[in-house]
């Protein structure tokens, strides 16, 4: 039924029709009216569903500007109408006074379009219209502005996310995406680098590059895929390019090969890598190796945990033929392998040959010492040991003599037999074994040789006279294996050669002599010789010549202490005083007393060194004191005149130095002069003792004074010496101690060692300064056990353990720590510090959770680690339990007359065991007991109601955590809690779900639960916006929620839902958009476009209703004339000539089908094809006059089917594009554009239309003229 809409005659052309239904479909037509009356209706529109147009699109945007074409981008309307936008138009006009028009001729879908055949510099304005799948369109976009058609140019630029300035890891199996936007003018020539190698795409890297970003998606990393790319913009104005770090964490590759094989021998080789390239960005912990024999295929691991790139294998056999291969590992796995070549397992070398030039030396009774030279040949491989062999006369075998390896080209051989008779053999060793004997030598008989002695030690004179020299001496050092049966003396004048034997010719036994009948003042050369059974040894010779002189000593007295005190004698007794003395020559003895003269009964006794004097029968006249004069003639002579004095010495030795005073007095006083002298000579003896301090196993400290006696130089040096007690022999420690002290190291342990230090001037090396033996060993020992430890913070997989320190450190400082602990299913103590500790308490981890643990502690010094600690008891490694922790955030979530309803969460410590509930207590505010309101075992729930309170009272509440330990620390609900009604205005609670729009299918259930409050409950009202609810729609209300449920929904149940929540507090407001998906309708104008001999193309529009769901693809099906049914098509190749029907079906995203289309009816499949159309404008059927410098610009229209081939000429030569022509052609126009155009330019063009067969054309006459 038609109806009338205007009420009012309607000057205008077009419109408003107001108060439609929405969802309904109207079609329109127009009567026009005049004073004659109304005429004939218009044609019927075209069928309108009612609904809100769309919104506008986006303003649009010009992306690429160049001088033919401009590029614009927009935005989708943000309000669809109801229906999805199925397309766009866009219109363009010339500035500044031309009228809007279409510039697209076709259906846009994407919100991006090129319009094309734009004059270079001219100024363009541009807008876009949006239509939906109802068939509605929306008013324009803004407009751009104005945009000038020309090419522009600009360096190329990369905007990246900064996240990719930094290394982007990316675990193996992950997918990885790099993009950035890139800008520039013209439009920059995106590619994409890895390393130096540009990325070409693959099924795993797909490169995504449009206009104006640049995207590549790498699927399924894999550890090649690490590596830094590289994005490159470039274009005419220049090129930027920005690097991309990217780590993949994966298993390693292979290590870098070839694997180096060397040092084959019969069982082993050294295997050598290289790290692998990639690491799987993670650094390689260690190396597994593995090995095969080729004749198996099985890989057995030969090492595990290789840390470093190199690793020896062992255990090999002989003859096999082995491939190895090395596997890295990193935390995320073990790599791939590297194989080596096949390896041969034996030696490259054979046995040495024989040791050559055999000797035997050092023969002794019990020992001979062999010695012998290198072989030859050592077979291509080092020489590693000797064996010795010995074979007595007396028997048949041969005996090894070395139990050790003998690396040296000498052997001493002990363990002979006295008298018995040995030849000997020596064998060499190398890698592959031992070779052939050497030749034997003679038999050498096992006893003590007999030698000459040495020559005896330190002789030197010790006195002389006028025709006598006093000597002594040492025995002999070597006393050539028999004893010294004595010594003979010889001597020599200075200037003769001949020596004469002083001694008897069978020598003496002293090791002293004193020589006799010597001439006097002669110089003589004197020497010792020992003697034993092989005869007179080598001889020792005094230093320099010996003069027979008298000795000059100055007379000294030695007067014992008794005969100080003085002498009591009974009288008739006798006296006897004897006095020893010293003095060369024998001074004169002359006795006196100092009261009178000595009795003539009197005894004076005289000896080469004493005197005596003898008094019998005494009486008192005996009594007085007597004195005793000696003299003789000394070194030192004093001579005194009146007027002068002097004192010689002579033979001046070191002690000569010093400070001489001399004494001159009278009856007018006394005066005293002294007088320094110094004696040039060597220095004396340092001053002791010899201090040895610091003295460990190894090393000790001395110390010194100077010498007492420089001999008068300054001491240049010292030297330090030292010797083994049970040695004779000295050896030096240091020959340039500038110091007063000196640290003595490579002691050996357990020597014992007499030292001295002998002081240095510029006259030589003075007396020596000894010290006391000394025993190399350490002053301190192991340490004592530390005490018993203890375990505290016990968990399941570790403890802490503590100590003390021991009560005896050994002396020295302690240094570390040893833990161990053992399992009470073990019997092994397993050490727990890989590191040395030094605290008293360690962590030990690592442990299995359940097992018993012992543990003990070892302390180490520098003597070495000392006893162990007494175990500790055994303790269970588990987590340790205490009550738990207080609960966590308490609040009171409502209240009432009566009631106060709290709530909390969990402890954040559960004290380590499962928290089985929780107690509440209150109290009123004014109380100090509190009551519990909760089961002894307590609540599983995390939320209580106290009830039975009193109105506007106030109470303070806590609750408690309760587990296996019993109950925690309790936590209060803070401030006070008045019992009272709470007033809360309405509140509505949207799920997630609920705030986006609802999608339920047709014939389906429609369910929207929402969560309420409100106090007092509020009043619940659901309403739909565009109507009232269905019949079908059910309410359900409670204090917390309501739920609007509605049954076998359709389409008419979608729309928006509104909820209203009303109480004495307020009132609250919410909707929720429910959209019915839906069968969609069919596709509507299914049209054929083009036939060709096998193959149709269709086209149709979308379904006006897509059943609330976006359409998301089509289902073409065919019939053959033939047949009766419809098949999908799946295969887009048709039989020529044969009949076809075809007709399309929707699919929405709710995966629903629509019903078919109508059918296209019979189609023959055979070529379709049109004579080609060109269409020009009338000005260019006329001469076209151009001046030079201006553009020309041809442009025509052009139709035909199939698309026709187009092409220009000028003078009968095809036109081609160069810098200043181009031509441009679609498929229903083309255009050729000529700038700055000069007089050649001018002439006949065509433009050529062609299609198969069918070719026309159009001439033009061009004229350029020059003004």
């Amino acid at each position: 039924m038609w109806t009338k809409v205007n009420k009012t005659i309607i000057q205008d052309t077009y419109f408003k029709c107001s108060n439609l239904e929405e969802g309904i479909e109207y079609e329109f037509k127009v009567y026009a009216e005049n004073i004659v009356g109304v005429g004939k209706p218009s044609k019927v529109s075209e069928c309108y569903c009612a609904r809100d147009p769309c919104d506008p699109p986006g303003c649009p945007e010009p992306i690429i500007v160049t001088r033919s074409a401009i590029t614009l981008s927009w935005k989708k309307p943000e309000y669809d109408g109801g229906s999805m936008i199925t397309g766009y138009i866009v219109e363009k006009r010339d500035l500044p006074e031309g009228r809007w028009m279409k510039a697209s001729f076709t259906n846009i879908i994407e919100t991006q379009f090129t319009v094309s055949g734009l004059t270079e510099d001219e100024r363009y304005d541009f807008r876009v219209i949006a239509k939906n799948a109802a068939g509605t369109i929306s008013k324009p976009s803004d407009s751009t502005g104005p945009i000038t058609a020309r090419d522009e140019v600009e360096p190329p630029r990369i905007s990246m996310d900064p996240k990719y300035k930094e290394t982007i890891v990316v675990n193996a199996g992950d997918t990885f995406k790099i993009d950035g936007d890139v800008h520039g003018k013209p439009l920059p020539n995106i590619k994409w680098f890895k390393g130096d190698k540009e990325l070409e795409e693959t099924a795993r890297c797909e490169i995504k590059n449009t206009d104006f970003k640049a995207l590549i998606v790498v699927k399924d990393a894999v550890r090649v895929d690490g590596g830094q790319y590289i994005l490159q913009a470039s274009n005419v104005a220049g090129t930027k390019s920005i690097p991309i770090n990217v780590k993949v964490l994966d298993r390693p590759g292979p290590p870098e090969g070839p694997v180096q094989v060397t040092g084959v021998t019969a069982d082993k080789c050294l295997l050598a890598w290289g790290a692998p390239l990639h690491d799987g960005g993670s650094d390689i912990a260690h190396y597994v190796i593995e090995k095969r024999e080729t004749s198996r295929l099985a890989w057995t691991v030969v090492a595990s945990e290789v840390v470093t790139t190199s690793h020896k294998v062992t255990k090999l056999l002989e003859g096999n033929e082995y491939i190895f291969r090395i596997l890295a590992v990193n935390k995320y796995g073990v790599g791939e392998p590297l194989e080596s070549v096949p390896v041969l397992m034996k030696n490259p070398y054979v046995p040495p040959g024989p040791p050559k030039a055999l000797e035997v030396t050092n023969i002794a009774k019990d020992s001979m010492t062999v010695c012998w030279s290198r072989p030859d040949n050592d077979g291509g491989s080092e020489i590693i040991g000797y064996i010795v062999e010995k074979r007595d006369r007396a028997g048949i075998r041969w005996t090894k003599c070395n139990k050790r390896r003998i690396t040296d080209l000498r052997f001493r051989v002990v363990g002979l037999a006295e008298d018995h008779e040995y030849e000997f053999r020596v064998s060499a060793e190398n890698a592959a074994g031992t070779g052939d004997a050497s030749q034997t030598t003679a038999y050498f008989k096992a006893c003590d040789p007999i030698f000459k002695p040495g020559p005896p030690t330190n002789p030197h004179a010790v006195d002389t006279s006028k025709n006598s020299i006093s000597i002594v001496w040492g025995k002999p050092i070597y006393d050539g294996g028999s004893a010294i049966q004595g010594y003979i003396v010889e001597v020599c004048k200075e200037d003769e050669e001949e020596w004469t034997i002083s001694t008897p010719q069978t020598g003496i036994q002293a090791t002293k002599f004193e020589i006799k009948k010597l001439i006097e003042h002669q110089q003589y050369q004197i020497r010792i010789c020992a003697v034993n059974k092989a005869g007179v040894g080598e001889a020792a010779a005094i230093p320099g010549t010996v003069k027979p002189e008298d000795k000059l000593e100055a007379p000294e007295i030695d007067l014992d202490s008794e005969l100080r005190k003085g002498i009591l004698v009974r009288a008739g007794g006798n006296v006897r005083i004897n006095i020893p003395f010293k003095g060369r020559p024998v001074p004169e003895i002359a006795w006196s007393k100092e009261e009178g003269e000595i009795a003539g009964k009197s005894q004076i006794e005289r000896g080469l060194n004493y005197t005596q004097l003898s008094i019998d029968n005494c009486d008192r006249n005996d009594a007085g004191k007597y004195i005793l004069n000696l003299e003789n003639s000394t070194r030192m002579e004093i001579k005194s005149t009146i007027q002068r004095t002097s004192l010689t010495v002579k033979d001046c030795i070191r002690i000569d130095g010093g400070q001489y005073v001399l004494n001159l007095s009278n009856v007018g006083g006394t005066k005293a002069i002294p007088i320094t002298v110094k004696v040039l000579d060597r220095p004396g003896p340092p001053q002791g003792p010899l201090n040895v301090t610091g003295v460990t196993a190894e090393k000790c400290y001395l110390a010194w004074l100077p010498p007492a006696q420089d001999g008068g130089a300054n001491i240049s040096y010292y030297t330090i010496e030292k010797r083994e007690t049970s040695r004779l022999s000295w050896t030096q420690v240091a020959s340039n101690v500038q110091a007063l002290s000196h640290k003595v190291t490579k002691l050996l342990t357990g020597n014992e060692y007499i030292f001295r230090v002998m002081a240095v001037n510029k006259y030589g090396i003075g007396e020596p300064l000894e010290s006391e033996p000394v025993l190399a060993r350490n002053p301190f020992k192991l340490p004592s056990a530390p005490s018993t430890p203890e375990v505290t913070t016990i968990t399941k997989d570790s403890m802490v353990v503590t100590w003390g320190r021991p009560q005896d450190n050994g002396g020295a400082e302690i240094e570390g720590y040893i833990l161990e602990k053992r399992d009470k299913e073990g019997i092994r103590w397993t050490k727990c510090n890989k590191k040395r500790m030094t605290d008293l308490r360690f962590r030990a981890t690592g442990l299995t959770e359940g097992h018993f643990y012992e543990f003990r502690v070892s302390a180490e010094n520098a003597a070495g680690v000392g006893e162990p600690s007494e175990p500790s008891i055994f303790y269970r490694a588990c987590d340790a339990l205490y009550p738990p922790g207080p609960p966590s955030n308490p609040k009171v979530t409502d209240t009432s007359r009566s009631s106060v309803s709290l709530a909390w969460g969990k402890p954040v410590y559960d004290g380590g065991a499962p928290v089985q509930g929780y107690v509440v207590e209150f109290k009123e505010a004014a109380a100090d007991e509190w009551a519990t309101c909760t089961p002894p075992t307590g609540l599983q729930g995390k939320q209580f109601t106290v009830t039975k309170l009193k109105e506007n009272a106030e109470y303070n509440f806590r609750i408690c955590a309760l587990n296996s330990q019993g109950i925690g620390e309790p936590v209060d609900i803070p401030g006070a809690v008045v019992a009272a009604e709470k007033l809360e205005p309405p509140e509505i609670e949207l799920d997630a779900d609920l705030r986006k729009t609802v999608s339920v299918r047709a014939s389906g259930t429609l369910r929207l639960f929402v969560t309420i409050k409100g106090r007092p409950e509020p009043e619940v009202k659901w309403e739909k916006a565009e109507g009232t609810l269905s019949e079908r729609a059910q309410v359900e209300v409670t204090s917390s929620y309501t739920m609007l449920v509605v049954d076998n929904v359709n389409r008419f149940d979608s729309g928006k839902y509104n909820l209203t929540l009303e109480n004495n507090s307020g009132s609250k407001s919410a909707f929720v958009n429910v959209r019915v998906l839906d069968s969609p309708s069919a596709p509507v104008n299914l049209i054929i476009k083009e036939i060709k001999k096998d193959s149709v193309t269709l086209s149709w529009e979308p379904p006006l209703i897509d059943g609330g769901a976006k359409i998301t693809n089509y289902i073409v099906e065919k019939r053959e004339s033939t047949r009766k049914a419809f098949a999908t098509v799946t295969n887009n190749s048709l039989t020529e000539d044969q009949r076809y029907e075809f007709r399309v079906i929707a699919r929405n995203s709710a995966g629903l089908f629509s019903e078919p289309s109508e059918s296209t009816g019979p189609i023959t499949v055979k070529d379709d094809v049109d004579a080609p159309r060109i269409m020009m404008d009338v000005k260019f059927r006329d001469v076209v006059v151009v001046k030079a410098g201006e553009i020309l610009k041809i442009n025509a229209d052009i139709a035909g089917r199939p698309h026709p081939v187009v092409s220009w000429a000028k003078d009968g030569k095809e036109i081609e594009e160069r810098a200043r022509t181009e031509i441009t052609s679609t498929d229903n126009s083309t255009v050729l554009v000529v700038k700055d155009c000069i007089r050649k330019d001018s002439g006949q063009y065509k433009s050529l239309v062609s299609i198969s067969k069918y070719v026309i054309n159009m001439l033009l006459i061009i004229i350029i003229i020059i003004i």
